[in-house]
């Protein structure tokens, strides 16, 4: 009997063995029913979770598509006043715009766009036209900067020429072709009217007429310096209303003032006065070399002696 369960050496060992790959294999089997538990626990948890973040996706889709009310076709959207020129995305959420076209709008305003009008919105790509309508209500806009330049030059342009029409009714309008003035009853705003004649040279040739004492010929005109060459084509003389000079009464300023009497001939003038007392004709002054028969025939027309 004590030999039956007598083992040698060799076979306790291999017992020993036995026994150790049967606990290995006893407790990796329990391993692997554990690992395979806790990978089916997870896979249930997982597939849990996913199922709750595609419900929540889900529901953040459906709250993102347009909502309808019932039995109408308009969206239901949280309208406010707002400038789009100035408004952040969360306004423009509000009137009914999907992120992608608040994106844009914000794209295209960044580059320096600005809104005035329906006009302006229809020129982002994103919006359509319904989008646009939908907006306009509660847009509001600043005023436009082009409009008040336009009408700001509009103004200035009426106000030069309404100063350029007054500027003008102020300057006669000067004589055409063919017309022409009255030389002994022209006063300055009628000369004013010859081409060439401003209110300087008008006077200047009033002036003239004066020491005179009128005009006997439009040749006249040319003794003074300055007015145009062909200023004898707008005149004509329909009168000669001459007032005239007593030579034996006025006094030597007077005789000065003449135009055609200078300093040497009012002199001998006067000498011959008190020589020989009144002048009856100015052939009495041939003698004198201060004048020639060209002085007394332009003086005559002039010339009293009574």
């Amino acid at each position: 009997m004590k030999n039956m369960f007598y083992f040698s050496r060799r076979e306790r060992l291999s017992l020993c063995m036995l026994a150790l790959v049967i606990v290995v294999a006893l407790t990796g089997l329990w391993i692997y029913e554990s690992c395979l538990a806790d990978a089916d626990r997870e896979e249930e948890n997982i597939e849990a979770d996913t199922s709750e973040e595609v419900r929540l996706f889900m529901a953040e889709v459906s709250e993102q598509k347009p909502r309808y009310k019932q039995n109408d076709d308009s969206l239901i959207y949280a309208p406010v006043p707002f400038d789009p020129n100035t408004c952040d995305s969360s306004v423009l959420l509000r009137m009914g715009l999907r992120k992608w076209q608040v994106r844009t709008f914000l794209k295209y305003r960044s580059a320096g766009a600005r809104f005035y009008g329906r006009d302006d919105l229809l020129r982002v790509y994103s919006l359509s036209k319904e989008d646009v309508e939908r907006m306009m209500p509660y847009a509001h806009f600043p005023v436009d900067e082009r409009v008040l330049r336009k009408a700001e030059q509009e103004e200035n342009k009426r106000i030069r020429d309404s100063l350029f029409n007054a500027m003008v009714a102020t300057f006669p309008q000067k004589l055409k072709e063919g017309e022409m003035i009255d030389l002994s009853e022209a006063d300055t705003s009628q000369l004013k009217k010859i081409p060439g004649v401003g209110s300087y040279y008008a006077g200047k040739i009033l002036r003239y007429g004066e020491r005179l004492g009128g005009f006997v010929s439009v040749s006249q005109l040319k003794e003074i310096e300055g007015l145009p060459e062909d200023i004898e084509k707008w005149v004509r003389l329909s009168t000669s209303r001459i007032r005239k000079l007593n030579i034996n009464k006025a006094d030597f300023k007077t005789l000065m003032r003449h135009p055609y009497l200078n300093y040497e001939q009012v002199k001998a003038i006067f000498n011959h006065r008190n020589q020989y007392g009144d002048l009856k004709s100015l052939r009495q002054l041939s003698t004198e070399d201060a004048f020639s028969v060209k002085d007394f025939e332009r003086l005559e027309p002039y010339i009293a002696f009574e």
